[in-house]
């Protein structure tokens, strides 16, 4: 048998009002007018998870976005900003020279990031010279410094499918080949979409 006890206050006094009963109390249930003791949630039940906001539809949340904004259907990075693609500054070969020096591995490991988000791109790497030397070695060598960047974007996870290999040699040029910083310009690494952009 338990005891129901009410606390009722009422102008000021305090009145206590009791009885008996043979069911359980509310305050044996652990809560109501006489405890002490709050409902307490069950540890089973689920509570509602946060909805991600992506304002941009980037494939990033709002909430890790640096670039909330950018264009529709660009490519971006896992800050949420856009990558440039076109001529690939800071990838850069010297006069003659076919392999990837440090700074160019950095900047190219950057790009690779990005196209291992978005495995369905398929992008065009192209490779261009300066007029110095013979047409025909300018050709072997813009198709030479393209495969050492095939060769890295390859074994930085990318797919082969993924890439689509062009050497052009000193056919287009970007600037006049008649200074050293025009024949600086025309050796250069282009990157392009082709297939699958978003």
């Amino acid at each position: 048998m338990n005891t129901f006890k009410w606390v009722v206050v009422f102008a000021g006094l305090q009145l206590v009002i009791g009885c008996a009963s043979n069911k359980p109390s509310v305050t044996d249930a652990g809560a109501g007018v006489g405890s002490n003791r709050l409902p307490t949630v069950s540890q089973n039940q689920s509570r509602p998870e946060p909805v991600a906001v992506d304002f941009d539809q980037d494939g990033i949340d709002d909430d890790m976005d640096d670039c909330v904004g950018s264009t529709s259907g660009s490519l971006v990075d896992a800050t949420g900003c856009e990558i440039v693609t076109g001529v690939i500054e800071g990838l850069d070969f010297a006069p003659g020279a076919t392999e990837l020096s440090v700074d160019s591995r950095i900047v190219l490991s950057k790009l690779v990031e990005v196209f291992l988000r978005y495995p369905e791109v398929v992008v065009s790497v192209e490779g261009h010279t300066d007029n110095r030397g013979s047409a025909a070695d300018n050709l072997d060598l813009s198709k030479e410094r393209v495969i050492s960047v095939v060769r890295y974007m390859v074994a930085s996870g990318m797919s082969p499918d993924q890439i689509k290999p062009f050497g052009y040699g000193e056919s287009r040029p970007r600037a006049a080949n008649a200074t050293a910083e025009g024949r600086e310009q025309n050796r250069r690494i282009e990157i392009n979409v082709v297939e699958g952009l978003l």
